[in-house]
């Protein structure tokens, strides 16, 4: 049975006036009014009135409901989950860059297959972008996490938004998945564990395995970006979807968590390889800007840089996504992210990438 909103928000005000006076009730409501309008250093003002970091004070906190700040979405959350704590204060999914690239990239009836969904994070808001004509073909193999996520397309209605409990790699079969730490259920992953994880993991059970070539049309004429954040699979994964790369050639944006490819085997400059070796240029994202006057800048982003970053995106010359994104592709050199010289170095970007 679908938990009632009316429901979830009574427990949920009940929380609040036990855990809060009336005056930090006000406040708090100020400082999420406040973060939803991007106003300056909100990120920063959740965390410094420590609404992110203090895990006792959410250790026994229910679940709530919001509507995405976007396209208005019902999100059910539990805030004891760190990146939960994020859309709750900040009204959507937190990294930024990563949602003003989909806007600049997705139109409606165009396609995203989101690899590593998670809840619902990125589906969501591609789901708005793309409307009912469009296709969103989302993958969470992680059964608990999965259920949020079905919840959130169900909710809200989203026919347009394809689930699949089943990870990305490429070959078929099945994988243990495990849950490195507490409190992020966002980092279960395939991949080995790092040691600092140490006695604080655990297992989530056998889950399939799919390779992305035999479950996604590669003939779909529609327009298509490719999301991948799936804990250091990232190159496994690109590998099951060769057809679909090379005859949609979508506009990708994937993690490259250096730790975990490397404990894979497949390194962060190994997936900029791959994609370079077919035709596509790498940029690192950037978003700059006050409010609605926020602006997207991709850089391009020489192989011995790609250790410096979270995200990469990589954007085919030949796609229907090059045109897109060509007005916010920046020259060699004009790198404002890290003012053109690599972070702890005095080394010149613009020297490096003309070598």
């Amino acid at each position: 049975m679908q938990i009632e909103f009316k429901d979830t928000m009574s427990t949920w005000n009940a929380w609040q006036k036990r855990k809060m006076s009336f005056t930090q009730r006000l406040a708090d409501a100020a400082l999420r009014w406040y973060a939803r309008r991007e106003l300056p250093r909100f990120g920063h003002m959740v965390t410094k009135h420590g609404r992110l970091e203090n895990f006792d004070f959410w250790n026994d906190a229910p679940i709530v409901e919001i509507r995405d700040r976007f396209h208005g979405h019902r999100v059910r959350l539990n805030p004891r989950d760190f990146y939960h704590r994020i859309w709750y204060y900040f009204g959507s999914y937190h990294e930024l860059e990563v949602l003003s690239v989909l806007k600049q990239g997705l139109r409606p009836g165009d396609a995203l297959i989101d690899g590593g969904a998670n809840i619902g994070l990125i589906s969501l808001y591609a789901a708005g972008l793309v409307g009912p004509t469009g296709l969103v073909q989302s993958f969470e193999p992680f059964p608990p996490i999965f259920n949020e996520l079905k919840f959130h397309v169900e909710a809200n209605n989203l026919t347009q938004v394809k689930i699949n409990m089943m990870g990305l790699s490429d070959k078929p079969g099945e994988l243990e998945i495990k849950l490195p730490g507490v409190g992020n259920l966002a980092a279960a992953t395939f991949s080995p564990i790092p040691g600092r994880y140490h006695g604080v993991a655990s297992s989530g059970g056998v889950v399939p395995i799919v390779r992305g070539d035999d479950v996604i049309d590669a003939d779909d004429p529609r327009p298509l970006m490719l999301k991948l954040d799936v804990e250091g699979f990232e190159v496994l994964a690109i590998g099951g979807l060769a057809k679909v790369i090379e005859k949609r050639l979508p506009a990708v944006v994937a993690e490259a968590n250096a730790e975990l490819l490397d404990l894979n085997g497949t390194p962060p400059e190994l997936m900029w390889d791959m994609f370079t070796r077919v035709g596509y240029q790498a940029f690192a994202m950037d978003r700059g800007g006050f409010r609605a006057r926020h602006r997207l800048w991709l850089h391009p982003l020489p192989r011995a840089w790609v250790r410096t970053e979270r995200d990469m995106v990589f954007v085919h010359p030949y796609s229907k996504m090059w045109d897109r994104f060509k007005p916010v592709m920046q020259p060699a050199g004009k790198y404002w992210k890290h003012l053109g010289v690599l972070p702890g170095t005095s080394t010149s970007w613009v020297t490096e990438s003309n070598k």
